[in-house]
Parts: C-alpha cells; structure tokens; sequence
C-alpha cells in the first residue's frame, strides 16, 4: 500500500509545478523525498491514475490544472477511529469534511437521507457496505462515493485482501513452530462475495508448501452460538487437536476462547488463537488476542485521499468517473493468545481426554474394568425398587437438539440396566423417546414447545436404606453446587444432596481431598477429567465396547439415608443456578429397601 503521506506531499509539489510542466523521474522524486523506488513508483502509479499525472513515455508531467472550487465530504461510520483520519485528509486537501457516528449501524441511515445533498462537490465516504441503496442513489445524482472495508464490485473501494491476511496468519503460526492448524469461518450475510469460498481458498493457498500437517484441510464453517458449542464439543472429542485456530473474526475467537477457558484448555500453552480483523473486542479477551487486520485508520485515510481526488478531477470534467479498488496489505499485531506449541503431544490437566490402549482388545478391557466397579454393601437381588419416571421424563438422548446440549447421546437406550451394581430403568416417555428428567439451565431451556421445569418431585413412599441415582451433567464450569436433590420424609423432615460438578481441580494441593470427596457428578463429555469417590462412580458409554468409537460419561451417586426408620415421602429435585450454564439429567433413580 503507497504511504498517504508520501501520495500527499507529492500531490502538493505537482499543485505547485505550471499545468503540463515536466516533472522529476520516478528516481528523482525517490531521491528527493529519501523513500525507495518502490514505495514512489505505487505513489507515482495512485497520482496517474487520480490524473494529478500524466506519463509520456518515461516522461512524467504535471496534470491538468484544478480549480478550486470547495467540496465537503461526509465520513459515515459506527467506529469513531475511523472519522478523524479520514477528516483530517479532507481538510488538508483544501475540502470541508464532516463526521457522522452512530454506535449501530442503523443509527446512520437518517443522518445518510437528512444531511447529504446531492451535487457535483459532495462527497461520501461510508465504512462497511451498509445503506448500499442510498449510496448507489447518491452516485446516480452525482455525488462521489468510496466504500470502505468491503468490496463494492463497480463502484470505488479500499479493503482488506483476504488472501494476504490468512497469509499472515499462517506465516505466523508457521513460524511459530504450528505445524495442524484450524481454520473457523462464521459464515455472514456478505453483499459482494462468498466469505466462506474466499477464506477457504486462502487458507489453502497459504498452506501450500507450509510444513503444516493434515489439519490444513480442515475448515469449519460456523453462523449461529449454537454452531460455535457444537464445533467446540467436536474439537474436545477429537481424538487429535490442532495447536493453533485461526478465526474469521474477533468476536468469533473470543466465543471459542470463553469455550476454550470453561473447558479447562490453556491458552496459549495448549491452544494458540488468532483472528483476522481487530476491534475493540481483541482487547476484551483474556488473554488479549493476536490480530492480522489492516491499519484501518490509514485506509480511512486513502479511502479519503480517493475521494477528494474524485471531487477535484469532476471540477475539471464533470463526466468523468474513474473507480478504483485498493486492497491494502495487512498488519500482524501479536498479543498473548499465540505462542510456541508445547513439545508434549496432546493436552494436559482438565482438558486431557482418558489415555487408551492402542490395542482394541486392551482397549475394551479398560473400558469394561471402568463399568464392572461396584458399590460397597449392595444388598441382593431383591432389595431394590425401582422408580417409575415415565411422568415426568421431558428430554430425550435424540435428535441433535435433546439430550444436553447440541450433541446427542447415542449407544445407550431406555429401559433395564445393571450399573454398578444397580439396577435402573431408564424410561421410555409418551413420544417413545424422552428418557430424561432435564432441569432448565441457560444453554438447555426448553424441550419442543415446553419450558424446562427448575424442580422435579418424584414420589417415593416407604422406608429406604439408601437411594442410587443415575444421572448427568452438562455445560460444566465451576466445582460447585449448581443443583440438589431433597429427601423429604413424611414427618416433615428433610435431607439434601448438593450436586456439584469434580470440574476444576483446588487451587491448593491441601484441599484436593475435600474436592474429591464432595463431587458427584461430572460433565458428560470426554475431555473433561473422570472422578470415583465412595459415593460417586463413573459409567462409559461406547460404541460396541470401544471407547475411541464413542466416549460418553454418565455417573451413579449413592444418597446414604440418615433416618432409615422414617418413611421417606418423595424426592424433589431442584435446580440451584436456573440461568447459569450448568444443566443437570437425570435417567433413573432405584431404591435400597430397608434392610
């Protein structure tokens, strides 16, 4: 990209040189103006082509004389950085220039149709393609337009170039020491072009002869919130993961670093992110997050350097329109969010999912020893009962939207099961697939056309020695009770059992043994750390054995009943935390009878 500074002290000796005078060579200007060749050729070739220049031969001479006729450009946008370089061009080019801010988008739109009246000496200068009809109508009535940020086919722009951005992008990480690498697209109603097509070309064409190893031709393509959890949850069940994502946008890379921190990843010591574009949202991640963007106030700037050229070459020759496209070069901003990948493959802590035998054979063996562990003191075959849950079962394990999250849970079907040593009936509800009691959550609210209850009374009637509850968890974040479960006896007495996630570990090396003992449940999904206490076991699930066919996790908790004698009445389950992310399953309950 020619430097505005130099274009614009150029343009000032050629103001001051006669009408058709001849000018220094390209050289010459170089020499005088101490810049190499190169950045006064790209100058020389911007003022040739705003007719500040004309060119014979090798012969460069100044242009036709200007008048000086005022004009005013008006400088829209949603992002004051943007105004001030762009006004100050303006005005240094002899011009008035006028700001108009509107911290949306649709705030513009009045100020677009109230202030700019159409003329011969008016210019508009919009960043982003918004409003496109009104500009489209400006330019018909003759006022000179330059879009900014976007590309605008037909019509004056000065953008960003893709390719070269994912260029760095990669170049970065490549040198870095990244060799699989991510691309994650959040597909957008785009005006002029296909982002998805665009991005992915990049991408590809800057892999080519990369040492960048198989996950250069992986691209995931993402639009709603719902999308960015599911790639997420895909990425954790990996069973490989790519050290570094590059991400289409800020906002998207700041989504999937909050998804990223909640599941126990490091950034950047175990999951380097960069994005294309910088805003204010880059400085809002923790850490901040490494950018390839252009210098946007210097394109405010040529975008109106461009335009007051317009406006002074139609004084001379009103039918003139000349339009011009710059793709400006862009700039890497490194922060915290990128660093060298760890030499140990894989993940570690939190986010490490089980470790299994390369062997299928030792494989199922690992798999089966994890189900096979029972609880102490179970009575025989006859000292459970069962609790019907049919009633009250609103969530089913299938389609994609049920179970807790957009992933469904698969290989594991209603009715009878013996689990550690238990037995359970897992429901079959009225549409012969809700097989579980969900409670509402922030990122499971509703089932179908229903609310998600926040609590759930389940009747039990008779004396109990202790009750075994099979159940889940999603969308885990904190160690800490999200959820209960409330013994309430016919007297009126009442006994509670807090749900609380093994999650993330203590702080302190002296608390783990509390941290252990207390939790009950944990996330569903692999990657997240298993746990087993003397009350809490975890079940896998898997596909025909083999847990790297599929590894799901479901928990069964023993309540130890403190008053045996009293009948107990019911069990109420009550969610804590109805708005937070946390969302609790449960799929069946067996009472111990009192022995």
């Amino acid at each position: 990209m020619p430097d505005q500074d130099l274009i614009e002290s150029v343009s000032a000796r050629i103001r001051a040189a006669k009408p058709g005078a001849r000018m220094p060579s390209a050289r010459q200007l170089a020499e005088q103006f101490k810049v190499s060749r190169a950045q006064m050729n790209a100058a020389i070739e911007r003022l040739l082509g705003a007719g500040a220049l004309r060119r014979e031969g090798r012969k460069l001479y100044a242009g036709v004389e200007q008048t000086v006729e005022s004009f005013t450009v008006h400088i829209f946008s949603s992002d004051e950085k943007h105004l001030e370089p762009a006004r100050a061009v303006v005005e240094r080019m002899g011009g008035t220039g006028i700001v108009h801010f509107a911290a949306e988008t649709a705030g513009l739109r009045k100020p677009l149709i109230e202030e700019v009246k159409p003329s011969s000496s008016t210019g508009l200068l919009m960043w982003f393609p918004r409003h496109l009809d009104l500009l489209e109508k400006y330019e018909q009535e003759g006022v000179a337009v330059v879009l900014c940020g976007d590309r605008w086919p037909g019509h004056s722009y000065v953008t960003g170039n893709r390719v070269w951005n994912v260029q760095s992008a990669v170049d970065h990480l490549v040198a870095l020491g990244h060799r699989e690498i991510s691309l994650v697209i959040r597909e957008t109603k785009s005006l002029f072009d296909n982002l998805v097509e665009d991005f992915s070309a990049a991408y590809h064409a800057a892999c080519l002869g990369k040492p960048v190893e198989h996950r250069a031709d992986e691209i995931s393509v993402v639009e709603t919130d719902r999308d960015m959890d599911a790639f997420w949850q895909r990425w954790l069940e990996s069973a490989t993961h790519p050290s570094a994502l590059i991400c289409s946008d800020p906002a998207l890379a700041k989504k999937l670093m909050d998804l990223a921190i909640e599941s126990g990843v490091r950034i950047p010591e175990d999951l380097s992110f960069i994005a294309v574009g910088d805003n204010r949202v880059t400085l809002q991640c923790d850490p901040p997050l490494t950018t390839v963007d252009i210098d946007q106030a210097s394109m405010s700037a040529l975008g109106a350097f461009l335009l007051c050229q317009e406006l002074r070459r139609r004084q001379n020759n009103p039918r003139l329109r000349l339009r011009q496209a710059i793709e400006c070069e862009p700039l890497l901003t490194v922060r915290g969010s990128t660093a060298p990948p760890r030499k140990a493959s894989g993940l570690s802590g939190p986010a490490q999912a089980a470790r299994w035998s390369d062997d299928e054979t030792s494989r199922r063996g690992q798999a089966d020893a994890i189900n096979r562990r029972s609880h102490p003191d179970l009575p025989g075959p006859g000292g459970f009962r069962t609790l019907d849950l049919t009633p009250l079962v609103n969530r089913g394990f299938t389609p994609r939207s049920a179970w807790l999250g957009d992933q469904p849970l698969r290989h594991f079907k209603p009715g009878a099961h013996t689990i550690h040593g238990v037995p359970f009936v897992v429901a079959l509800g009225p549409e012969r697939r809700n097989s579980a009691i969900v409670l509402r959550s922030r990122k499971v609210h509703r089932s179908g056309d229903q609310d998600l209850p926040e609590l759930v009374e389940v009747a039990v009637g008779g004396r109990v020695r202790s009750v075994f509850l099979l159940h889940a968890a999603g969308w885990i974040v904190r160690h800490e009770a999200f959820a209960r479960y409330e013994f309430c006896f016919e007297d009126g007495r009442e006994a509670h059992l807090p749900v609380i996630p093994f999650a993330r570990g203590p702080d302190k090396e002296a608390d783990a043994e509390q941290w252990l003992e207390e939790s009950t449940v944990q996330d569903w999904h692999p990657s997240n750390p298993r746990f087993a206490n003397s009350r809490a076991l975890p079940f896998l699930i898997t596909k025909n054995g083999d847990p790297l066919l599929y590894e799901r996790y479901l928990y069964t908790c023993r309540w130890v009943n403190p008053h045996p004698e009293l009948p107990l009445k019911s069990i109420r389950i009550r969610s804590l935390e109805p708005d937070s992310r946390a969302t609790l399953a449960v799929l069946a309950i067996t009472c111990e009878s009192r022995g």
